[in-house]
């Protein structure tokens, strides 16, 4: 199979794999998978695609979108060095082509490999460094996920008034969206910090 095919394969495997994903109420609402077996066959499929692609040389575009597919997969599988790696390549793949709405999609990702590594600190100077962004290139439909996951990790961090803020001013934009199930999403974070 070559690397586009394996590629799809992987989409398909990845919508799939999404049933299994839960966030963990009892633990600041981290990503977690019933079914580590196959988390772990996407993520060898994810690999294997990206060895693939490698020596396709017009597929630069693709191996930085499974780069940041695999490195969050090896994230909800407690593998956070990995995902480290992989998504530390998606930041400065951004950087290189000057696209800013991919670099902070890329360190939101990256913020959350290093909450899920223990390193609080550098998740949230990266989280600030993607806020920084959104703010600079009016990326306001970035900026809740952003709000989201720095409250979420602020929340670890045991800042709650700092996470609370966070958090609302996330719900604020997403009830601007009117998308149902981002706002409920972030209604479900604010929840979970009630029970801290």
């Amino acid at each position: 199979m070559n690397g586009l095919d394996l590629y799809q394969t992987l989409q398909d495997e990845v919508t799939a794999l999404q049933s299994f994903i839960r966030f963990d109420e009892n633990h600041f609402m981290r990503e977690r998978c019933s079914d580590p077996h196959k988390l772990e066959a996407v993520i060898q499929t994810g690999e294997e695609c990206l060895r693939s692609l490698h020596s396709d040389e017009n597929s630069d575009n693709v191996q930085d979108i499974v780069h940041g597919i695999v490195g969050n997969l090896y994230r909800i599988n407690n593998q956070p060095a990995q995902a480290i790696e992989l998504l530390e390549r998606c930041v400065k793949r951004a950087t290189e082509l000057n696209d800013f709405k991919r670099k902070a999609i890329s360190f939101i990702r990256l913020a959350e490999a290093f909450k899920y590594a223990d390193m609080h600190d550098l998740a949230l100077k990266t989280f600030d460094q993607a806020e920084e962004i959104c703010h600079a290139h009016s990326l306001e439909n970035i900026l809740d996920f952003v709000l989201q996951h720095k409250g979420k990790c602020l929340a670890e961090m045991g800042k709650l008034a700092e996470a609370r803020a966070s958090l609302d001013e996330a719900l604020e934009i997403r009830i601007r969206k009117q998308d149902p199930s981002l706002i409920e999403s972030t209604k479900l974070a604010q929840e979970s910090l009630l029970r801290v």
